[in-house]
This record gives structure tokens, C-alpha cells and sequence, in this order.
């Protein structure tokens, strides 16, 4: 099982959101409550504050924030930090936490182009604008991230799960070999005791 799942993955017969929810049983048959948490979190989201968010999942990006213009048009421009500013306010303009499922970012990947634009939550422009010495005309604003950076968290989570599945391999191995010597033994027996059942019966029939 673990074998044919390894394959599938590592040739790309299966998605990774596939291989992931396949990882379910395996998890819970060898009871290892870091890899069960570690799937539930890859296949329904993080939670903003987690702690155990990796770190392939915190992506450098670029914010812009939108300003309305006096005479009706809108424009904008990028946000600068300026060094020394506080820690989590440079956080939170220069990185983005990809919290969604693995099924999301997959989706996301195939609908993108080179480049893709979060906008920014009224929480987030609030927080920016409060910077801004025309935070009055800050009617929101966007991250910049490329395409190739939710590619980088499918890639390194795959490497994540493989790896995992590698070692669980050498703790549980279903050694072929031993399976093969497990089914020739049986057999042997099986005819063995065919043999011998013959055997008594032509005896019985002989009367030798």
C-alpha cells in the first residue's frame, strides 16, 4: 500500500490532494498524531495563528495600496517599510501566509497566469492606510505574488510527503520477499496436505 502510493506520487499518476487524503490511512494505521495533524491542516487549511504553518508557506510579496483620486480615477502605488519599522507591520507588508487547503492552491495554479492579486481585507487597507499620509483617499489595495511561488508549495509540500512516506516504509516494511516465501509456504502446505489426503484415500481404496 505504501509502496504503490509512493509510486503514483512520485510519477505523477495521482494529484497531490489525492495522495494526501490516500495518507489518511496510513497515518492512522501507524498512529502517528504529527502526520495526522500535518494532513488535516494540508487538506482543510491552517488557521492564521498556527504555529505549526511551514514555512514553504510564508511567501515574500509585494503590497500596493489604491488611492482615489479628487478627480474620480484611482491609483496605485507599492508600499515602502522603512528600515527599522515595526517587526510585525514589516510582516505583514512583505510576506503572505497561504492558509488554504492544498486542493485550493492546486485549483489556483490552474487558473493563474505569471502573476496573481490578493486583495487586501478592509482589516488589512485599515492597518496600511493608518501609515499613509493620504490614508483619507486609501480605498484599498493588493498583494503581488507570482504564480511560481504557490508552485513552490505544491513542490515542497509533495518532497514533505514523500519523504514521510519513505520513512514509514522503513519502519513498516511489507518486504516482497518475505510476502513471496509467506505464499509459497502456504502453497507447499496446501499441497502437502492434498498429498496426503490422496495418499489415505487411495490407501483406503487399496486397503493396503
Amino acid at each position: 500500500m505504501i509502496k504503490d502510493l509512493i509510486s503514483d506520487l512520485a510519477y505523477d499518476k495521482i494529484n497531490l490532494s489525492q495522495a494526501l487524503s490516500r495518507s489518511k490511512l496510513l497515518a492512522y494505521k501507524v498512529n502517528s498524531d504529527n502526520f495526522k495533524e500535518w494532513l488535516r491542516n494540508e487538506l482543510e487549511g491552517y488557521e492564521y495563528n498556527n504555529k505549526s504553518l511551514p514555512e514553504y508557506r510564508r511567501i515574500n510579496c509585494q503590497m500596493f495600496i489604491t488611492h482615489r483620486l479628487p478627480n474620480g480615477q484611482t491609483s496605485s502605488k507599492p508600499v515602502m517599510v522603512a528600515e527599522g519599522a515595526n517587526p510585525e507591520f514589516y510582516e505583514e507588508v512583505n510576506y503572505f501566509k497561504v492558509l488554504e487547503p492544498i486542493s485550493v492552491i492546486e485549483q489556483q495554479i490552474s487558473e493563474l497566469k505569471e502573476i496573481g492579486y490578493i486583495q487586501l481585507t478592509a482589516e488589512e487597507a485599515y492597518n496600511i492606510s493608518y501609515g499613509d499620509r493620504y490614508h483619507d483617499w486609501v480605498m484599498g489595495g493588493y498583494r503581488k505574488i507570482g504564480k511560481g511561488q504557490f508552485q513552490n508549495i505544491i513542490e515542497l509540500t509533495k518532497q514533505k510527503l514523500l519523504d514521510t512516506l519513505l520513512e514509514l516504509d522503513n519502519q513498516f516494511p511489507m518486504n516482497l520477499k518475505k510476502q513471496k516465501q509467506i505464499w509459497k509456504s502456504s502453497k507447499h502446505n496446501n499441497e502437502q496436505h492434498l498429498w496426503q489426503q490422496q495418499s489415505f484415500e487411495y490407501c483406503s481404496w487399496t486397503k493396503c
